[in-house]
Parts: C-alpha cells; structure tokens; sequence
C-alpha cells in the first residue's frame, strides 16, 4: 500500500473510532442536553453556531486532504496533510464542547472535570501538526548558527525534533491529567495555548521573512493565528467576564472568522512564489 492510501486509511479508521466515541458520549448525555435545550433558549444558537463551524472546518479538512492526496508526491510532513489533520482533529473536540456547554450546569464536579481532561487532550493532539512543523522551522533558525551547527546533519535534526515533540506532549498532557479540579484545567489552558499559537505564528511569519512554504500564503497564516491567539484569550477571560453563553458564542463565531482567515492563506500562494520559478 502506498503512503497516501496508507495515510487515508489511519485517518479514515481514527474518524469512525472517533465518531463512535462521540456517538456514545451523546447516548451517554441525551437527557440532560435535551433538558438543558428545552430550559436555555440561547443553547440552541450556541449549538447551531458550533455545528457551522464544524461544518467549515470538516469542508476545510477534507478539501486540504484532497489537494494532498493528488499531489505529484506526498509526504506526511506537508502542509496541506498537516493542516487537513489538524482541523479534522478539532471536529471532535467541537464536538465535546458541545457536550460540556449543555451539561456544564448539570453534572457533577468530577465528571465535569473528566470531560474537561478529555477535551484539553484533544487540544493537545490538535496542536501536534503545527508543533511539528514549527519546531522543524525553529531548528532549521538555529541550524543557520554556528554554534548549532550539527543540527545541519539530518539524522541529528529529526532525532531532535522529535524529543522535543514529545517532551512537550508528555509535559503538557501530565499537567491536564493531573490537575485535580476543572477551574485549575481553566487557569492552566490560556498558558498551554498562548505559548503554542505563538510559536506557530512565529513559525509562519519566519516562513513569510525567509521566503518559505511559497505554495501558500505564510503571511495571511501568521495573522489567522495571531487572531486565533486573541480568540483563545477572549475566551478564557471572558468566562470570567460576562455571561459563559455569551462568551461560547462570540468566541465560537470569532473562531469561524479566524479558520476562514487559516484557509484563505492555505489555498493562496505566497507574492513571491513567481519570483521562486
């Protein structure tokens, strides 16, 4: 089997067991969403606004795979397979903050902050494709020094990339599952996604400045992150701020607008792609 059927495959199984996963938490939860549904009439828009987006983002994922995948050659490390990865992963994660926005209120604290580790860990699997590619850049800036010089050997770059890969992953995914109430998950989040949104759109700007990723438009990128980086802090501190159904609704709308901003820089070549040839 060739890599791009390969690659078709593990997505394509990793979504039914995903679905099947939700399907269940749905089965598991239908009496308080419904009860939740019926009493709160602004539910019902939050909900609506979440299933766009996981419309758009599904659309998103799904055309970047089929640009991908009728490629000349794939690799796994490609943006388009990277970005098709990342935003199918954030469906599912949509989908548990369905969840949790409707039963917030209803469920215990334990199981609240169960489903609340469980959705920060999709969080962290769904950064993984851009961590991937923005420490790929980082290293590739400190190759350029002296000092870093071995980095410039292939084996050591890779080996390194991916210990820091997964020390960020360990690190990251220990502190979710230890924290023992859902308001220090709360409080720990906007730091995990500050520093990671940063680097990607340190990663994506350094693109634009080199010149790299001419097939897209790394500039536009950068600024869709930075946004998205705004959108993550509005909503943690807005949970504080105004009322939390408001707050899920903004947030979500603005995180429509942020992804239309992502996918326009990913379909768009960069200005100096001509100049490239």
């Amino acid at each position: 089997m060739n890599r791009k059927n390969t690659a078709l495959l593990v997505i394509f199984s990793s979504v039914l067991i995903g679905s099947i996963f939700i399907y269940l938490l749905y089965i598991l939860y239908f009496e308080e969403i419904i009860n939740y549904i019926v009493t709160v009439e602004e539910s019902i828009v939050l909900v609506i606004i979440i299933l766009i987006k996981i419309a758009i983002i599904s659309s998103i994922g799904c055309f970047l795979l089929y640009k991908w995948y009728n490629q000349e050659e794939q690799y796994y490390s490609d943006i388009r397979f990277l970005f098709s990865v990342f935003f199918f992963i954030l469906v599912f994660a949509k989908a548990i903050d369905i969840v949790i926005n409707l039963v917030f209120f209803q469920v215990s604290s334990a199981e609240l902050l169960l489903l609340s580790k469980i959705r920060f860990l999709f969080v962290v699997i769904n950064v993984l494709p851009m961590l991937f590619l923005s420490i790929e850049m980082i290293l590739v800036y400190f190759s350029l020094m002296d000092r870093f010089k071995k980095l410039r050997k292939k084996a050591y770059f890779k080996k390194t990339q991916k210990i820091i890969l997964i020390s960020i992953t360990l690190l990251v995914s220990i502190a979710i599952l230890l924290a023992p109430t859902y308001s220090i998950i709360i409080t720990i989040y906007p730091f995990i996604s500050i520093i990671s949104f940063l680097i990607i759109f340190w990663m994506f700007l350094f693109a634009y400045r080199t010149q790299r990723l001419s097939d897209i438009n790394p500039l536009i990128v950068a600024i869709g992150f930075g946004l998205f980086l705004f959108t993550s802090i509005f909503r943690a501190l807005g949970h504080n701020l105004i009322d939390p159904k408001f707050n899920s609704i903004i947030s979500e709308i603005l995180e429509i607008i942020v992804f239309t901003i992502i996918f326009i820089g990913l379909i768009r070549q960069a200005n100096y792609y001509k100049s490239q040839e």
